[in-house]
């Protein structure tokens, strides 16, 4: 969970808390799912002139991990997005109940279906080969 402070992180703060949440802190990973080059990675941790997080960044951050927000690491004050995989669980969870309760609901339909067929087949007799 996100607690907003009344100061906003600084590029170098962002882009740490995202490779520690989503990485476990492994920088080379980070860069390699976004698809940057590992020195600007360390380049922005360092605070380098020159380096930051720039609209270009920023995208293929976003794009690699959809859950980030773009405030976040615009402002450093918003909400940083969904970095737990929270939402995602809670949204597996979900269609995995949708599922169980649709296979119940087919279950019920074959099991009624086997009895009339039988009801039928004794009504009628059993087919002869």
């Amino acid at each position: 969970m996100y607690y907003p402070t009344m100061q906003a992180l600084t590029e170098a703060e962002r882009l740490q808390l995202l490779i520690d949440k989503l990485c476990h802190g492994n920088q080379a990973k980070f860069a390699r799912i976004a698809e940057m080059n590992p020195s600007t990675v360390s380049h922005i941790l360092a605070g380098r002139k020159g380096y930051g997080l720039s609209p270009n960044t920023i995208a293929k951050i976003v794009t690699a991990f959809p859950q980030v927000s773009t405030e976040f690491l615009k402002d450093g004050l918003s909400d940083p997005g969904d970095l737990d995989g929270n939402q995602k669980t809670n949204r597996l969870q979900t269609l995995l109940d949708e599922k169980s309760a649709l296979v119940d609901e087919l279950l019920k339909i074959v099991s009624s279906q086997q009895q009339t067929i039988q009801i039928l087949t004794t009504k009628i007799g059993a087919p002869k080969d």
